[in-house]
């Protein structure tokens, strides 16, 4: 099974070279995606810096855009309003059904639009509006990680 990392609303690029370069989770594809061809830009250049040559940067509107097969760690610093949050997850509804999948969300002001669509919050930290999600229908693994670990919402 494969195993991704996927920054939606990448910017600069940060967390995709973070995932890069610790590589806690073995990533198997570490993708950053932003809807401003400026950032992508940026975020080429700081991963030319960084010597982190495995991460793929490209410009996508998240309305659009489809996870690959597999399990994923979603990425987001609240990236967008609710209504692209809404559509980005209704697009990829049926990769959350099929794989055990997570999305990490930072500043997570429109969580409530992932509950309502059958996410639960397997941990959130209310104080530093940090928030990890997984879809209703799966258990918590992922690989070989086990979000019990991080704490229950």
């Amino acid at each position: 099974m494969r195993h991704n990392f996927v920054d939606i609303g990448c910017g600069k690029g940060k967390a995709c070279i973070f995932a890069a370069r610790n590589n806690i989770l073995s990533f198997d594809s570490i993708k950053g995606i932003d809807f401003c061809a400026s950032l992508i830009e940026v975020a080429e250049v700081n991963k030319r810096k960084a010597l982190t040559h495995r991460v793929v940067f490209e410009v996508a509107d998240a309305t659009e855009y489809r996870l690959a097969a597999g399990n994923t760690l979603v990425f987001m610093f609240n990236p967008f309003d609710d209504l692209v949050l809404s559509r980005f997850v209704e697009n990829n509804r049926e990769h959350f059904a099929t794989y055990a999948s997570f999305i990490a969300y930072a500043n997570d002001i429109h969580r409530e639009v992932l509950e309502k669509a059958g996410f639960d919050a397997r941990f959130r930290d209310p104080d530093r509006h940090l928030s990890l999600f997984a879809h209703s229908c799966h258990g918590t693994r992922f690989g070989h990680a086990h979000s019990a670990s991080l704490g229950r919402a």
